[in-house]
Order: structure tokens, then sequence, then C-alpha cells
């Protein structure tokens, strides 16, 4: 997305990007990170935005509510502390090759979040707890 245009533009080019997405894939179930506060009040801002456009998007075009996940969570189901310790191993577990953690981390992030998902909820679900 071009960072010049104005930022409720990049809302919407943000949103049909998505639904395209969410319409050519139609996932089973989506996970979105929480929004947390870190170092800077602005981003925190700005990922909120996107965060809400992302969760009215899923359920209004698959009918589905996403499921909103701390970013502790994977850290917690790996047993790591840091964003640097849950890039390690999601590289490791599926040895992706050519990664480099300034460009890769937020796919390892996404990755965790899937399999902490599935693994915590969808099989919860099915085992009827």
């Amino acid at each position: 997305i071009n960072i010049s245009i104005d930022r409720t533009e990049r809302l919407v080019i943000f949103r049909q990007e998505l639904v395209k997405l969410l319409k050519k894939y139609d996932p089973e179930f989506c996970v979105v990170e929480n929004g947390f506060a870190g170092k800077n009040i602005k981003t925190l801002k700005t990922l909120s935005r996107f965060g809400g456009v992302a969760e009215e998007c899923i359920l209004s075009t698959t009918n589905r509510a996403p499921y909103i996940m701390s970013n502790k969570t994977p850290k917690s189901y790996f047993k790591v502390k840091t964003k640097e310790d849950l890039y390690k191993v999601i590289v490791e577990k599926f040895k992706f090759k050519d990664f480099n953690y300034s460009t890769h981390n937020d796919i390892t992030d996404a990755t965790a979040q899937a399999i902490c998902y599935y693994n915590t909820v969808v099989k919860e679900n099915k085992d009827g707890k």
C-alpha cells in the first residue's frame, strides 16, 4: 500500500484486498492479533483502526466472527519469552529457508497464531470441551 495516500484511503484499500482474499480462499476460521500497547501509541492507534476494519470485514464477508488472539498467547503456547524466540522456533519447526527476522517475523507470528488457534480452540471444540 502506498503510504503517501491518506490513512482513510489505505483503510479502504486494505478492506477491498481483504475481501478479495476472503472470497478467494473462503477460510473456515480467521485469527486476528489483538492490538497491544507497545512503545508507540501512534502505531497502536493505526493498528487498531486496521484491526477494526479486519474484524468487520471478516464477519460481513464470511458470516463468521474472527478469533481475536493476544500476541502473548502463541509465545505462551510455544513456551518462549520474546517475538525473536518465537520466530526462531517457527523457522526451525518448518525449516523455512532464506528467512530473516526483519523481513519475515510477521509471517512466523501468523504461522504461530494459526497453530496455536488450531491446537487450542479447534481441537477442543471437536473434542466437545
